[in-house]
């Protein structure tokens, strides 16, 4: 028998209803606006544009961890996204959680935020110089903000960071929250956190040295820590992709030798 953990925002008392059936009805809900390893949809209930969003694929070991032992992603994303309103970060409003366990497992999470019609960082277009600009000097003061506030987010990147312009202004806010660490931030967490946006060359540079400025480092020992990390961060990821072309290989290898 599924058991069902529903927690509901105040402020949203009134789409109970609605959300408490999210699970059984949750294939009939909305338009898919994402689907990969989870699944984004984007519905309207009593006026109220919402987004809901299906953790959906848990390895075994994380069914029993997160029904037990720690708060599932959506718990954490409905948390931190409070948490980070908190500390006047912008952030979608969170209106509920769902967690489902079955026979001591969980089975599915469930996490409920309003539609905001800002934009992600990736689609900004960059080929008004003075606008990128602008942009970035945003985005380094939206960035110190975090680290100021002891919060680095493990998925800043251009996908969740979304960007809203009004009148040569902008204005920025963070979503896919469930992964955040609390930690004071010095030079090489921030040299992480800034190689996350995976901007070009010329405006990453802009932006490490305008966050340098802002916080009071070092800008040339701050790019100089931000371009080590990329150069590990990339060393990683070739030597992680070689591995498992390796693997790959040796297993198709074994398996054509099988009499099986």
């Amino acid at each position: 028998m599924m058991r069902k953990s529903i927690h509901v925002n105040a402020k949203y008392e009134h789409l109970r209803t609605y959300l408490e059936n999210i699970p059984e009805e949750f294939e009939a809900r909305g338009e898919v606006v994402y689907d990969l390893r989870n699944q984004v949809r984007v519905d309207e209930v009593s006026g109220v544009k919402i987004v809901i969003k299906s953790f959906r694929k848990i390895y075994l070991a994380n069914r029993i961890i997160y029904a037990y032992f720690r708060p599932s992603k959506a718990k954490r994303a409905y948390e931190y996204g409070l948490l980070l309103q908190d500390h006047g970060v912008n952030t979608p409003d969170p209106v509920a959680y769902i967690d489902c366990v079955e026979n001591g497992m969980l089975k599915a999470g469930y996490f409920v935020s309003l539609y905001t019609d800002y934009q992600p960082l990736s689609a900004f277009d960059a080929s008004d110089a003075d606008k990128a600009r602008a942009l970035l000097d945003g985005l380094a003061h939206f960035t110190m903000k975090l680290h100021q506030n002891r919060i680095f987010h493990e998925d800043y990147t251009l996908s969740n960071v979304l960007y809203q312009e009004v009148d040569g202004n902008f204005d920025f806010t963070v979503i896919d929250n469930n992964r955040l660490k609390f930690t004071s931030i010095d030079e090489k967490l921030a040299a992480k956190s800034l190689n996350r946006l995976g901007f070009q060359p010329e405006m990453l540079t802009f932006l490490v040295r305008r966050y340098a400025e802002i916080s009071g480092m070092d800008a040339l020992k701050e790019l100089k820590l931000f371009y080590d990390y990329k150069y590990e961060a990339n060393l990683k990821y070739k030597t992680k992709h070689k591995l498992k072309r390796l693997r790959n290989h040796l297993w198709q290898r074994e398996k054509l030798k099988s009499p099986c």
